[in-house]
């Protein structure tokens, strides 16, 4: 089970378990109710107000070599789109590590690994819009919230335990090498189909694959992606 630790205040809980996590078990979770720094990936910005949104990173300490972590992504994303649409049916994954609800972001995750010669650590980092209603300009064009979509006020350790329920279902479905997740965030894709630019190339995804790569048409050729963010600008 999950070991809970609460602060009231963090630069970052990424960065806290980063620099601690050798204070701590495994499937140890911190938790601060106002992240003062925090990030996402390629180093952007994560607003949050204190108690308005949820801030939060599992810790695992796998005592065996893990294949396929960037499934680890996948199968938290699985895990947030079980919670967020028993509020609202207009979720979509985008793949590697979003949530989306009617088009904007609801939620991000950044997986980050400390190894040495071997992993010994992996950092999931989680961060969910619940009770935000008031963005800046810059991210209401791109962000949303349970309030905003449901006007409704919940209450975050609802969301948490929820989340850590689906998290420890599907990883250990991970770890036993069974992948339903990848169905469900296939399903629930909002980028396959449509084109794109990664990495600077314009791109079609066609799928996303069992090993949690995605797969692209790029050109006259078929390529696997396994890192990446795909983006639509400039493409139109």
């Amino acid at each position: 089970m999950f070991k809970k630790i609460y602060f009231d205040t963090l630069l970052s809980t990424n960065k806290y378990l980063k620099e601690n996590y050798h204070k701590y078990s495994d499937h140890t979770v911190i938790i601060c109710h106002n992240q003062t720094n925090g990030y996402g990936r390629f180093n952007r910005a994560w607003e949050m107000k204190t108690n308005d949104s949820i801030a939060m990173s599992i810790l695992l300490k796998p005592n065996k070599a893990i294949e396929g972590v960037s499934r680890i992504s996948l199968l938290t994303s699985a895990a947030i789109f079980k919670v967020i649409s028993s509020f609202t049916d207009k979720v979509k994954l985008k793949w590697p590590n979003d949530v989306l609800v009617n088009g904007k972001k609801i939620s991000g995750i950044l997986l980050e690994s400390i190894i040495s010669n071997d992993l010994e650590a992996l950092i999931i980092g989680i961060g969910v819009n619940v009770n935000n209603d008031n963005f800046s300009c810059e991210v209401t064009r791109k962000a949303t919230s349970l309030k905003i979509e449901t006007n409704e006020t919940i209450d975050l350790e609802i969301i948490i335990d929820e989340i850590l329920k689906w998290f420890d279902y599907y990883y250990k479905l991970f770890l036993e090498d069974k992948h339903s997740y990848i169905d469900l965030c296939r399903k629930n894709s909002s980028v396959i189909g449509d084109r794109y630019l990664i990495n600077g190339r314009v791109i079609t995804v066609l799928d996303i694959l069992d090993n949690g790569n995605i797969l692209v048409k790029d050109g006259n050729d078929n390529i696997e992606y396994s890192y990446g963010e795909l983006t639509l600008e400039e493409i139109y």
